[in-house]
């Protein structure tokens, strides 16, 4: 319901209660509380109980809606347009298949495990019939960390010693359970076989509730109420707006919230094959090791990124990170080339290594948090070749370089522009620099298919610069910066099809950050602007629009690469996780959160 007020759509009707057409104008809700994916007379035929089974399962609420359907539609073509501009929300399903089994007593390793692929087929089998009805957009959730609800705590605690419990109190065999679940449902999301039309996304619930869990002060909920039920055998809590959980099984208002904003508004990726909300992107290389296991099952020896365990189906991943782009990603290729320069002196790094590392900012970089999961930081390239040694990038390398663009350096002087500040380090030659690279880790053409297949690329950000330098040399917005952007595209479509044409599986896409909230943008237009032109929070409406229409044209040519099912290409959005920081400083900086954005 949250989601659907989020997207602007009135609540959905229950499908038992419509009685015409008319009343399932903008969707319907077929859920029922109690239902599971397998049907009532699967877990009948097995011998359990079905007293309190519901004989409403997926595949009987697949019947109404096509029931409904037909009841919109008498034509197949209008019954496509509805289906492809409807959004469908395969809602957590599964749990209660688990659940009813758990409360009877059942064995977990010999009857509530093995369920695990059976209810994902159910859920594989009814994502496909809304494909095949002509769905475009389906969002499939996961399930709740199941070990810190009130119902399976009590459940399990005569039965669970103190070190069956993590620091908040939540049963950790339950919650890897339901890791076990999740990363099974989002390997079969992967595989589902369709045309780039085609969007499925992957909804991380279990993340989210643990985000709640692990910064109770910081969303607004207590320790004291972290575990317990709100109204339970009667009695009501005299504040919901604190509990997490509603009943033993359910959440509060204020849990689902939580849950639909970050699905909402909150940083996600996105991918032309699939694409996860999640707080972090801890979830998304876990999704990624899932995948590239298929992909490179033979793994080389060295640093695993994101390594970890599920259940069964345990697997480890990326052996190697290589990254391009400019001074958001460079980690010390500009100190390599201009030694001397102001970012190779203090205060630049004194947060984290307390000396200057030729990194733009005051400590780490995204690309450096990626890689603490489990690999080391990357060498930049420059620094490595003046070695000469393949040993430097055995775990990748950092190809970026501050002020450096997607368009060749060519370009920018015939466009006139003074290339003082455009080094001649473009993507294309980044591209070429890692391709010397592959060439110098492995001799063989199976060596190099192997490398790339279990290597993660970081591609970007990248385009900032190309409209950087523009503006910053003010020159038309309409007629010279705007129309860069096709071009600048193109560069980053071409990077992408050179590096999958050499092997790879597995390629992060970032966008560009929201620039109207930048200082060095903010500097430039003080006097040119009315206070009209700033938003609340003190940014440039219209060139965070501007950043917004290459984000958008970025992913719409992200979604017509052709490549196979074992690649994955997925859109990060740097854009809207700047924002959050910058509409909601207290919450990401409980210090103050008052210098966001200074005019």
């Amino acid at each position: 319901m949250r989601a659907a007020v989020g997207l602007g759509l009135p609540f959905l009707p229950p499908f038992l209660r419509g009685k015409t057409a008319e009343d399932f104008w903008h969707g319907a809700n077929f859920a029922v509380g109690g239902a599971t994916a397998l049907s009532r007379d699967f877990f009948k035929e097995k011998g359990f109980d079905v007293t309190n089974i519901p004989p409403y399962s997926l595949d009987v609420q697949m019947e109404w809606f096509k029931g409904l359907l037909d009841s919109l539609a008498t034509t197949d073509k209008e019954r496509m347009e509805i289906m492809s501009k409807s959004l469908f929300l395969m809602e957590e399903i599964g749990g209660n298949d688990y659940g009813y089994l758990f409360t009877q007593n059942r064995s977990f390793t010999k009857e509530i495990k093995p369920l695990v692929p059976k209810v994902t087929a159910k859920i594989e089998n009814a994502i496909k019939v809304l494909i095949n009805l002509g769905a475009k957009t389906i969002v499939v959730p996961g399930v709740f960390p199941v070990g810190c609800l009130p119902h399976y705590l009590a459940m399990f605690q005569s039965k669970s010693a103190p070190e069956d419990y993590d620091a908040f109190g939540c049963i950790m065999w339950l919650n890897d359970f339901s890791e076990y679940r999740n990363c099974a449902l989002k390997r079969m999301l992967q595989q589902i076989p369709r045309n780039p039309t085609v969007t499925i996304l992957y909804g991380d619930y279990s993340n989210n509730i643990l985000e709640i869990i692990r910064h109770l002060v910081i969303h607004g909920f207590k320790r004291e109420t972290m575990l317990v039920p709100c109204f339970m055998n009667g009695n009501l809590c005299p504040d919901p707006s604190i509990y997490i959980s509603w009943d033993e099984l359910h959440l509060t208002e204020a849990a689902y919230k939580f849950v639909a904003h970050h699905f909402l508004h909150d940083p996600f990726v996105e991918s032309s094959s699939i694409s996860l909300s999640s707080p972090t992107m801890i979830p998304v290389l876990f999704l990624l090791c899932a995948h590239s296991a298929t992909a490179a099952a033979n793994s080389g020896g060295g640093g695993h990124l994101a390594t970890g365990a599920g259940g069964d189906d345990g697997f480890s991943c990326f052996t190697r990170m290589f990254s391009f782009g400019d001074s958001i990603t460079d980690t010390g290729n500009s100190a390599t080339i201009s030694p001397n320069a102001s970012f190779n002196r203090l205060p630049y790094g004194e947060t984290f290594f307390g000396r200057p590392t030729g990194r733009y900012s005051d400590g780490r970089l995204i690309v450096d948090f990626l890689a603490e999961l489990g690999l080391p930081f990357l060498t930049p390239f420059l620094r490595g070749r003046e070695t000469v040694a393949a040993e430097d990038f055995r775990h990748g390398a950092n190809f970026a370089v501050g002020g450096a663009t997607a368009l060749r350096r060519e370009f920018f002087e015939e466009m006139g522009l003074d290339l003082t500040n455009i080094p001649p380090y473009s993507l294309d030659v980044q591209v070429e620099w890692f391709k010397s690279v592959l060439h110098s880790l492995a001799s063989a053409d199976k060596e190099r298919k192997k490398i790339m297949s279990k290597s993660i690329f970081i591609m970007g950000e990248i385009g900032g610069n190309d409209y950087n330098q523009p503006f910053f040399q003010n020159q038309s917005f309409i007629n010279e910066i705007k129309p860069l952007v096709p071009k600048v595209i193109s560069k980053i479509e071409n990077a992408i099809k050179v590096l999958i044409d050499l092997g790879a599986k597995t390629i992060i896409v970032p966008g560009n950050f929201p620039i109207g909230c930048v200082p060095g943008y903010l500097g430039i237009f003080p006097n040119k602007l009315s206070p009209k032109d700033y938003d609340v929070f003190g940014c440039i409406k219209w060139l965070n629009d501007f950043s917004k229409y290459h984000n958008h044209a970025l992913k719409r040519m992200m979604h017509r690469i052709p490549h196979d099912p074992t690649i994955t290409i997925l859109y990060v959005d740097y854009y809207n996780t700047a924002l959050e920081i910058t509409r909601h400083p207290a919450i990401h900086d409980p210090v103050g959160g008052e210098a966001v954005v200074r005019r």
